[in-house]
């Protein structure tokens, strides 16, 4: 049984990866996978738009960000691609939408969803591998527990420092959002 979760495991972790190459290349794109993923950002902050009519057709860079315009009213935005950057890179970068009502925004960010299944799916694993090598070998068992702990322990650390820097970095790429249309 615990080989069945394990191989289980790995699978969903394979195609999990795949989808997130998926994800990361239609993130920079623009397209629907902005309302996939788990919810860590809801905000509503002043957003006033001075700016004449705003191009819908292209897409906006910022300092570490960049937005495009579905409509006057609706706004994605995401972390600019960079690959020789030199910033810490998470695997949950956040992906954003902004609604403008009234001069009030309404700012929502989502981790990625083939990430998070990833990851969800390594603990598995790895919980299922430390706990398989307890049973199977109760001389190591000490040893088996302390190694799945330790994974856990990275997962935990990966995911609380990612969620810190991740939220930072979205709620500045709104911040240059705020700048950028209401300077103009």
């Amino acid at each position: 049984m615990s080989i069945a979760i394990f191989i289980g495991a790995w699978l969903v972790a394979v195609i999990s990866w795949f989808y997130s190459i998926y994800e990361f290349v239609s993130m920079h794109r623009f397209p629907s996978t902005f309302i996939l993923g788990r919810l860590v950002l809801k905000e509503s902050a002043p957003f006033p738009i001075e700016r004449a009519p705003i191009d819908t057709a292209r897409v906006y860079k910022t300092r570490i960000g960049k937005f495009k315009f579905l409509n006057p009213r609706e706004c994605l935005f995401c972390l600019k691609f960079q690959i020789f950057a030199l910033r810490i890179q998470t695997p949950f970068p956040i992906k954003g939408r902004i609604r403008l009502d009234n001069g009030v925004a309404t700012i929502e960010g989502r981790i990625p969803l083939g990430t998070t299944i990833f990851l969800g799916a390594w603990l598995v694993g790895w919980t299922v591998g430390g706990l398989m090598f307890a049973v199977l070998a109760p001389g190591i068992a000490v040893e088996s527990l302390s190694f799945t702990a330790v994974g856990w322990l990275i997962w935990g650390a990966t995911s609380f420092w990612s969620f810190r820097i991740e939220l930072g970095r979205a709620r500045r790429i709104v911040d240059e959002i705020r700048i950028l249309v209401s300077s103009k």
